[in-house]
């Protein structure tokens, strides 16, 4: 512009150079007239060259000719309209286009113009009027710059981002783009929507306006990392998973990833955060964990989630915080209702009874089912006296309670073993088991007790028949009053075999069949559990070969090993000095373990199984599945069968989640080539879930109750 100036100038001051005199000029003028003329040829960017009034072309510099191809004798005496397309001429645009100028002063556009030998380029024109002091139109004066490659690059620029913003706009995760300043300047379709803010609405905005985000735990407001970035040139950690509100209040669960725009000399030029939605996973996450921790039946806390709650109150305790109390609860004549009604109204009582239950405690407190019809309770900052008055609550809202079913009403009773604790217990193990002494011997007592139990007391002081056992069950075992059940394992396809698993039950002269639930854990604490173990597998195999024609279509035969025959290193050589006395197969034998006395010794374990393997038999891993750690378990475990826990198999007909966590395990056992059993299967939708997830094989009362193994051999 500085040199059209100049041309207008020289204009003014000395009219048309082609047609005026130059007589009366001075030095200094025809020094600037040369200068400016030297200038205008020699510009090689410019076409730069006047027009007369009616538009009729008066000079031409070179680069005018290397652009459009026209000499200056092809183009100096003729219309401006030479230049233009044949279409812009047809529509008068060349007379608009002065009409424009003249008018306004200057005609600025961008277009095509056209060269001599009929080829086009893409133009940056500028026509500017050149008028007396007066006001009266001398002229114009026309410049044309060749913008085609800046035009090529502005497109390929253009489609690239046309091509990003299509590519951002179509992918699930949502993406915004804010400057240096923290300002949004980009949101595709999927932060649109989540943030229910319209792009154009968010241009300009504060980013933390747009993407409002939300401790999920404190609820508060985060700054989040990009802007601290941007701001503060450091990032700063979110404490825990984020919360996004829209704008219209809803909330979505968040994970996202941000980065800072970096020029190439190190400057920042803004920053991008990228996220999606993970609301749908985040709960399916929660529901899994709280499934891992709580009952299926009740929505109280299980056993494993309540031993961890426990040993937490010990560490608490143990730094002197506060005392607490354990209450082991076990109801009485509840076998009643199941034999009478049927284990889903069972069911139902335990339900209704939690309910119950929850509200006689504390807020603070910890309820827990531990399985069939035990119940517990961890009382925090909680003196003896409290928890006996909290026991007495429990105890009368029991003897309140009332179950009805098929038109009968029916009682039950509950036995509370109640013991305290402060910083003198450390060991959860040594307080679970004064728990069980107090409960039995409220039992004993005639049930529907409470029993106090403080630590130090003596096992003869908790609970005093607890020493008859070792005899009692020595004269059972010489006697013949041990007893095998078995019950069968069925293929859940419905293909026939023979399997199943053989339980044990002492036949008491007094109390009639007693179940393994009563004595096993008084055996296992008076170390008697290898010898039965011995004992059961030596009749097992008595038998089978007593009934050969049993024997040989027999698939599996199913023996439990308790946890502290599995760490007895003798057991092995004893079953591999047993098994050639037989002419029993040993493939058809299965010892089976659970889960968490594997884990309580791997190696000692896995020496176990290898030596079960080494010499023919299998092995089966019981109440699997409890943890997500159990899939770790199976890695290193090599068992041939996995039984999933009963707790997950119970809910598969009333959880997605369980199902679904069924279904993992059933897939994961698969892979690694082991079969899978599914435990307590008590109606025929369970059986038909369980046979579309493709478990092998079903047991339970509704397949099959425990019966006695005839003619067993003593």
């Amino acid at each position: 512009m500085a040199c059209v100036n100049q041309l207008s100038d020289a204009w003014d001051q000395n009219g048309l150079a082609m047609d005026q005199a130059h007589d009366d000029k001075t030095a200094s003028e025809q020094d600037k007239a040369e200068f400016l003329t030297c200038m205008v040829e020699n510009v090689r960017d410019y076409a730069i060259f006047l027009l007369d009034a009616g538009g009729t072309i008066r000079s031409w510099n070179k680069a005018a000719e290397v652009m459009k191809g026209f000499t200056a004798m092809d183009a100096i005496g003729s219309h401006l309209g030479l230049l233009y397309t044949d279409e812009d001429r047809e529509a008068g645009r060349p007379q608009h286009n002065l009409a424009l100028a003249a008018e306004n002063g200057t005609y600025q556009e961008e277009t095509w113009r056209r060269k001599k030998d009929g080829g086009r380029f893409w133009a940056m024109i500028e026509l500017i009027a050149i008028k007396n002091p007066d006001g009266e139109l001398k002229g114009f004066c026309k410049i044309t710059r060749d913008i085609g490659v800046r035009k090529s690059l502005m497109e390929q620029l253009a489609a690239e981002k046309e091509r990003a913003q299509v590519t951002l706009g179509a992918i699930g995760e949502a993406v915004i783009s804010v400057d240096t300043n923290g300002k949004v300047d980009y949101l595709n379709a999927t932060a649109e929507r989540l943030t229910g803010w319209r792009s154009a609405d968010a241009l300009g905005r504060p980013f933390s306006e747009v993407f409002h985000a939300v401790d999920e735990v404190s609820g508060e407001s985060q700054e989040h990392q990009l802007i601290t970035w941007l701001q503060h040139g450091r990032l700063t950690p979110q404490n825990s998973p984020a919360v996004l509100l829209g704008r219209d209040g809803t909330q979505y669960a968040i994970e996202d990833t941000a980065t800072a725009i970096c020029l190439p000399d190190g400057q920042t030029a803004g920053g991008v955060i990228v996220f999606r939605d993970v609301t749908a996973s985040r709960q399916q996450q929660r529901a899994t964990a709280y499934r891992a921790a709580h009952d299926a039946l009740t929505g109280l806390v299980n056993r494993s989630e309540f031993e961890n709650r426990l040993q937490r109150s010990l560490e608490h305790a143990s730094h002197g915080h506060f005392a607490g109390a354990l209450l082991f609860m076990d109801l009485d004549q509840f076998k009643i209702v199941n034999d009478a009604c049927g284990h889903q109204a069972g069911d139902r009582l335990l339900n209704q009874l939690a309910a119950v239950y929850l509200g006689k405690i504390r807020d603070r407190d910890t309820l827990a089912r531990l399985g069939g019809d035990e119940f517990a309770l961890i009382a925090d900052h909680c003196s003896l006296e409290e928890a006996y008055a909290i026991a007495n609550k429990i105890l009368q809202a029991t003897r309140d309670f009332q179950f009805v079913c098929k038109d009968r009403i029916f009682k039950v009773g509950v036995s509370i073993g109640l013991v305290s604790f402060d910083e003198t217990v450390r060991n959860i193990q040594e307080l679970l088991q004064l728990a069980d002494h107090a409960c039995y011997a409220a039992k004993a007592k005639g049930r529907g007790q409470i029993v106090c139990q403080r630590p130090g007391e003596t096992a003869a002081a908790q609970r005093k028949d607890d020493i008859d056992w070792p005899s009692r069950l020595g004269d059972a075992m010489r006697q013949g009053r041990l007893q095998l059940h078995y019950q069968p394992i069925v293929d859940a396809s419905g293909a026939s075999g023979l399997r199943y698993e053989v339980l044990v039950r002492l036949a008491d002269p007094h109390e009639g069949v007693i179940l393994p639930e009563r004595f096993l854990p008084a055996a296992e604490r008076h170390a008697l559990m290898p010898t039965i173990d011995r004992w059961v597998i030596e009749q097992v195999l008595h038998w089978l070969e007593a009934n050969p024609a049993h024997a040989e279509k027999l698939e599996l035969c199913v023996i439990n090993l308790s946890p502290t025959t599995l760490m007895d290193e003798s057991f092995l050589a004893h079953v591999a000095g047993l098994l050639p006395q037989f002419r029993i197969g040993a493939e058809k034998l299965c010892f089976e373990v659970t889960e968490s006395a594997v884990v309580a010794d791997m190696r000692k374990s896995l020496a176990m199984v290898d030596g079960l393997h080494a010499i023919g038999c299998k092995v089966s891993l019981d109440h699997f599945g409890k943890g997500m750690a159990s899939f770790q378990h199976l890695k290193r475990l090599p068992a041939d069968f996995v039984k999933i826990d009963t707790e997950l198999v119970s809910a598969v007909t009333h959880s997605a989640v369980d199902e679904e966590m069924v279904k993992s395990v059933n897939d994961i056992a698969h892979l690694m080539g082991k079969k899978t059993i599914a435990l307590c299967v008590e109606d025929q939708a369970t059986a038909d879930v369980l046979s579309r997830i493709g478990i092998d094989y079903v047991q339970g009362h509704w397949i099959a109750p425990p019966a006695a193994l005839a003619g067993s051999v003593h």
